[in-house]
């Protein structure tokens, strides 16, 4: 098992806004008072894009994974996903990557 962080604004970016593999999604809330920016791809502007907060949702609009935060990290050769392991959160949660959207988001 490996600890990695990720980086779910440039995973966000990675997919243009789009929706992972496995169908997790984005909260992107911009963190700029006063905004009108509705969390969209691309962002308006690059202070726009820094100063949002972004998290991964799954499928029920659960917070899976906050930007940044560290996962513990297993590859599943036979359905070729690497299963992440938040355990930063309230509670403790699994998502999976694509090899593509792991190796893009990730760091140690």
């Amino acid at each position: 098992m490996t600890q990695c962080g990720v980086s779910i604004l440039v995973l966000w970016n990675f997919l243009k806004g789009k929706a992972t593999a496995k169908g997790y999604t984005f909260s992107v809330t911009s963190g700029i008072e006063g905004s009108t920016w509705d969390g969209s791809w691309p962002a308006p502007s690059s202070e726009e894009e820094e100063e949002a907060y972004y998290d991964l949702l799954d499928s029920d609009g659960q917070i899976v994974c906050m930007d940044g935060e560290e996962c513990e990290v297993v590859y599943d050769p036979k359905n070729q996903l690497y299963r992440c392991r938040n355990g930063q959160g309230e509670d403790t949660c699994v998502f999976e990557l694509t090899p593509e959207e792991f190796h893009a988001c990730t760091f140690r």
